[in-house]
């Protein structure tokens, strides 16, 4: 699946002192009431109602910079996801995948003209047409990860749905657990979601994998040292998702593994309440990008 390159986001900042210029990959965010300035009314329509499918698009992240300068300013051509609303802002995560452009080159390319003021106003605009060809001089489609060979679907890249992925042992002793992560999920208005629910044709691994891939986090219980969990758990890393892991006993935690917090708990009523009041926060901060 290629992401078109007839539309993309243009996301324009003040300042290059913000995330998306100093790092390469994390959490950004915008302020709502500058979204879809500059924007065609039928893609403001269309984005306002799902702002969810902006992580559909190429971005470009640009800083302001006014016409005839003398002074580079940054400009990064990225790949966005788990776009959602928290207040008044909108949180994103970004990951870059070209060498560093600048906003001149953007904004001179043609596709503007030259004195328009979308050059110095803080502003998120979707753009339909061909300013990423005229912007970075290329044809073709829009890089997109490779599919994991082991993942046999042909779907790929997957979106980023609504639900939290929960790893943890089968096992009946472990079923107040999940009862609790998933009361705490529901306050939360997000769902908890574990493998064994899913009832289809697909191979294991592949609704493993689909789980993880298209959680907004996952927690992961290490008690017990289950491999599954550990191997699930080094999935889940590996695709960049944030981690939760709680256990019974802090030994079940490998070194690997120990540099991350962790919650303990005791499978008892007193124990999962509390258990509760640590998930409320934990998964608060994570999908507030804390």
């Amino acid at each position: 699946m290629n992401l078109p390159l007839s539309r993309c986001n243009l996301v324009c900042y003040g300042s290059e002192d913000n995330n998306v210029f100093r790092l390469p990959s994390g959490i950004g965010t915008f302020t709502k009431w500058r979204m879809f300035e500059s924007t065609e009314p039928h893609l403001k329509l269309k984005y306002q109602e799902d702002i969810k499918s902006l992580s559909q698009l190429p971005t470009l992240f640009v800083t302001e910079c006014f016409p005839d300068s003398k002074i580079n300013k940054p400009a990064f051509l990225s790949r966005i996801e788990d776009v959602h609303e928290d207040g008044d802002e909108v949180v994103f995560r970004f990951q870059h995948i070209n060498d560093q452009l600048t906003s001149q080159r953007v904004f001179d390319c043609g596709f503007f003209h030259h004195k328009t003021a979308e050059r110095y106003r803080t502003h998120w605009a979707v753009k339909e047409g061909d300013l990423l060809e005229k912007a970075l001089g290329f044809l073709g489609t829009f890089p997109t990860p490779k599919r994991p060979i082991f993942f046999s679907s042909t779907d790929w890249p997957l979106p980023i749905l609504d639900h939290v992925a929960v790893m943890m042992p089968f096992e009946k002793e472990f079923d107040a657990t999940f009862a609790t992560i998933r009361s705490t999920c529901e306050h939360l208005e997000v769902s908890a979601l574990r493998v064994d629910e899913i009832y289809g044709p697909n191979r294991i691994i592949d609704d493993i994998f689909r789980t993880i891939t298209q959680s907004k986090l996952v927690i992961a219980d290490l008690t017990g040292r289950n491999p599954n969990v550990l191997y699930e758990s080094g999935l889940a890393h590996a695709q960049n998702r944030d981690v939760i892991i709680i256990t019974q006993d802090h030994k079940d935690v490998p070194f690997n593994l120990k540099q991350y917090r962790f919650l303990k708990y005791l499978p008892n009523e007193e124990g999962l309440h509390d258990l509760k009041g640590k998930l409320t926060k934990s998964i608060q901060a994570a999908l507030s990008g804390r």
